[in-house]
């Protein structure tokens, strides 16, 4: 009764529980393998692929966007539950006569033009028929801009109205039997002329490496590591690094070397150290052997560590030293 639109933003939001997500992930790759689109960005290309099998959140246990795999089974099954509610939602929502606007928010979301597609696709998956879905996409937005009652003037666009901006897309395929269809597109008007379909290469180049999106994996940073040293021989040592930006995906590499590495939140991750990395001191060059010598003329010797996230994105921590002292 009072006109209220939803906005959902199914794909970035909750796309990784859909059934959907790895064909959505091919098609994302089907469309920008295209050698037209060499001005794409690779690292957002990578960084929408992987969207596909993240989930966002808002935890502090996990960061922004963990990915779907590495969840515990427990909170895995969690999302699949909150994912379940979210569709049960969606049919509340339009049996009472709920309006929704398909968005895919910024370009973090989804490839541009193809994510609203995909949008409609998730929308018809939580409940919505394929002819609501499309107006989502046109004339419910197109309400949304006229506001209430009208107040803000005609959109002049989501419909096909005499005095409307001539803008249409032809289907080859009828989307009202299978909303995948929305892709199938012929042709394309744009306020009464027929559009050149296609790509065209030389539209941007770039001539510096261009930014990262929102929501991308960057580097992690070290702040301390926890002992801060450990005594010449033994078994292997629990290690732990503490600083920010940790994923669950994010190795450590112990004198260059990966090691296994357990994620504990984003401000921490544990390791077992090798006991053959501090079996014994290394001798100090600079001075005479004798039973007080120590390692290093600076002091003892160190094991270097660094994090390291793996792509999209990602990127190598800074180096943090942990002492080893002679037994």
């Amino acid at each position: 009764e009072q006109d209220i639109h939803l906005n959902p933003t199914l794909v970035y939001e909750w796309g990784g529980m859909s059934r959907d997500a790895n064909q959505r992930e091919i098609d994302d790759y089907l469309t920008l393998r295209d050698p037209d689109l060499i001005y794409f960005p690779n690292n957002i290309k990578l960084s929408l692929f992987a969207k596909h099998r993240q989930i966002k959140n808002f935890s502090t246990r996990y960061g922004n966007l963990p990915m779907v795999n590495k969840l515990p089974e427990a909170d895995r099954l969690e999302f699949e539950k909150g994912f379940e509610n979210i569709r049960e939602f969606m049919r509340r929502w339009m049996a009472a006569g709920g309006k929704v606007q398909a968005g895919t928010d910024a370009i973090t979301a989804g490839v541009p033009g193809l994510g609203l597609h995909q949008e409609m696709r998730m929308l018809v998956e939580t409940g919505l028929t394929p002819m609501q879905a499309i107006k989502s996409a046109t004339r419910w937005s197109a309400e949304q801009l006229e506001g209430i009652d009208g107040r803000r003037g005609a959109a002049n666009i989501g419909s096909i109205e005499p005095g409307k901006y001539a803008d249409l897309v032809v289907l080859e395929e009828n989307p009202l039997v299978d909303i995948y269809h929305s892709r199938s597109v012929s042709r394309v008007m744009k306020e009464g002329e027929w559009l050149e379909l296609g790509y065209h290469p030389e539209y941007y180049t770039f001539t510096r490496p261009s930014r990262s999106i929102a929501g991308s994996i960057f580097a992690p940073i070290i702040s301390a590591v926890f002992p801060s040293y450990v005594v010449a021989g033994g078994e292997n040592r629990r290690i732990a690094l503490e600083g920010s930006g940790f994923q669950m995906t994010t190795l450590v590499r112990v004198n260059g070397i990966s090691v296994k590495t357990e994620f504990i939140n984003p401000k921490r991750v544990e390791f077992d150290l090798p006991a053959s990395l501090f079996a014994r001191a290394t001798p100090d060059p600079y001075r005479s052997p004798g039973p007080y010598q120590e390692n290093h003329i600076v002091g003892f010797r160190g094991i270097e560590i660094h994090a390291f996230n793996p792509p999209p994105e990602g990127g190598v921590s800074n180096t943090i030293n942990l002492m080893v002292r002679p037994d």
